[in-house]
């Protein structure tokens, strides 16, 4: 799993993060939602 953090077009030039794949999760100043979302993906895939 692959998390990054760039500009989203369209979005007055705030940075977002998104999975590998360019899937945009939440804005950048949100990390907490952002690590939310990323231990619940954990989840689903952990036995």
């Amino acid at each position: 799993m692959k998390i990054e953090c760039h500009p989203r077009p369209g979005a007055g030039g705030r940075w977002w993060f998104t999975w590998g794949g360019g899937i945009w999760m939440c804005e950048g100043d949100h990390v907490t939602e952002a690590l939310v979302q990323v231990k619940t993906a954990l989840r689903r895939v952990a036995p």
